[in-house]
C-alpha cells in the first residue's frame, strides 16, 4: 500500500513538473518570438520580400530580404562565452555573393578570445595592419596573401566606434558583424538568463551596412 502511494505521488509530481515546464517553455518561446518581431520591425519596410526564420542556435533569428537588387541576410547570435562580461547580442549582416578571391580575410576589432559567430581564431596567418587602420584591429587570413586594403578602407567607417566588431571577406560572400546589445544586467545576474528585450536594429544603420557591403563588393571585383 505504501509503495502504491509513493508511486502515485511520484507520478503526480512528475506530471505537475512536466506541465509547469511545458507552460514555461511555451511562454519563453512566445516571448522570444515577440522579441524577434520588435528586433526586425524597422527592417521590414526597407527590404523586398523579407522572410524571418529561427536561426540554427537557440535564441537566434534570421531575416532575409532584397535590397538594391541584392539579397541580404540579417542573423542575430547570443554570445555567452565570456565569463567576465555580460552576454552580447551580435548582428551578422551578410551579402552572400561569390567573390573573385581564393583567400579569406578577416578583420576583427578588439580580438580577445573565441567567439560564437566567427572562425577568426582558426585562421593561421596574421597579416600586417595597413597604415590608417584602427590600432585595435587584427587581420587574419587562411593564406599569406596581402589584404585587399584598398577595398577594406571603404568599410572602416563602421568600425570607428565600440559596436563595430568584424569585417569578413570570403570567396562565398561578405559580412559585417556589430554588437547590437548587451544582456540586461539584473536578470542575468539573478537568473543567468541572457535577455535583450529592448534590442532593435536601426534602419539607418542597416542601410549604411548594406551600402558599405555593396560598395566593398564593387571595389573587390572592379
Amino acid at each position: 500500500m505504501q509503495f502504491d502511494l509513493q508511486f502515485i505521488f511520484g507520478t503526480t509530481l512528475a506530471a505537475i513538473l512536466a506541465s509547469v515546464f511545458y507552460r514555461y517553455t511555451r511562454r519563453r518561446a512566445a516571448a522570444q518570438a515577440a522579441s524577434s518581431t520588435a528586433l526586425f520591425s524597422d527592417l521590414l519596410p526597407i527590404l523586398q520580400n523579407p522572410e524571418r526564420t529561427p536561426g540554427e542556435s537557440i535564441g537566434s533569428w534570421k531575416l532575409t530580404g532584397g535590397y538594391r537588387n541584392s539579397t541580404f541576410q540579417f542573423l542575430t547570435i547570443t554570445d555567452t562565452l565570456s565569463v567576465r562580461k555580460l552576454p552580447s547580442l551580435w548582428l551578422l549582416v551578410t551579402l552572400p555573393k561569390p567573390q573573385a578571391f581564393a583567400a579569406t580575410f578577416d578583420m576583427m576589432m578588439r580580438a580577445s578570445g573565441q567567439t560564437t559567430f566567427s572562425k577568426f581564431d582558426f585562421l593561421p596567418h596574421t597579416l600586417p595592419l595597413p597604415e590608417g587602420f584602427p590600432p585595435e584591429a587584427v587581420i587574419r587570413s587562411d593564406q599569406p596573401s596581402p589584404a585587399p586594403e584598398y577595398a577594406m578602407r571603404g568599410a572602416l567607417g563602421l568600425f570607428r566606434n565600440n559596436w563595430g566588431k568584424e569585417l569578413l571577406i570570403t570567396p562565398k560572400g561578405l559580412r559585417v558583424v556589430i554588437q547590437l546589445a548587451e544582456s540586461e544586467k539584473a536578470r542575468y545576474g539573478v537568473y543567468r538568463e541572457a535577455r535583450f528585450t529592448r534590442a532593435q536594429i536601426d534602419a539607418g544603420l542597416a542601410i549604411e551596412i548594406m551600402n558599405t557591403l555593396l560598395q566593398l563588393d564593387r571595389d573587390l571585383n572592379a
